[in-house]
């Protein structure tokens, strides 16, 4: 439809007084007169009317049904369904608060370097353990004194 249709120019002198009606006489060349600029008239309205026919089918094609606009409001509430499970943006900014408080804390974590080498002091510290004196040796020793 992005086309108007143009009929000629016409002047419906039947209406208009100061207009003469034309006849067969008054056309030259003794043509039909009056009928054959009606037959011309006509021919331009039968061609109007195919031209709109095909512009209409055009649109009639793009146009949704009801199905279609019934598929459309399921798939809508579905959606509308779906929202209370969103994340807000102030659910966000909060997770991105927390994921930032995490972040600072970090350089305090221990890497895997720090474990292991936590983990050679806590094995040479138990390796010294056997010659620790216990506590039934201090008792000895306490005993060996006193006497």
């Amino acid at each position: 439809m992005s086309q108007a249709i143009q009929l000629d120019d016409y002047i419906d002198e039947t209406s208009v007084s100061s207009y003469p009606l034309r006849t067969a006489s008054q056309k030259p060349g003794g043509g039909g007169g009056v009928m054959d600029d009606v037959l011309k008239r006509l021919c331009a309205v039968e061609s109007s009317v195919a031209e709109l026919r095909v512009q209409v089918s055009g649109v009639a094609a793009t146009m949704a049904t009801k199905d279609g606009l019934n598929e459309v409001k399921v798939q809508g509430s579905g959606i509308i369904a779906m929202i209370p499970g969103f994340a807000t943006k102030a659910d966000l900014n909060e997770l991105k608060a927390q994921v930032s408080s995490i972040t600072a804390m970090i350089p305090s974590f221990a890497t895997k370097a720090d474990l292991n080498e936590l983990k050679a002091q806590v094995g040479s510290v138990v390796a010294m353990i056997p010659s620790f004196a216990t506590k039934a040796d201090l008792y000895a020793m306490e005993t060996k004194i006193i006497k």
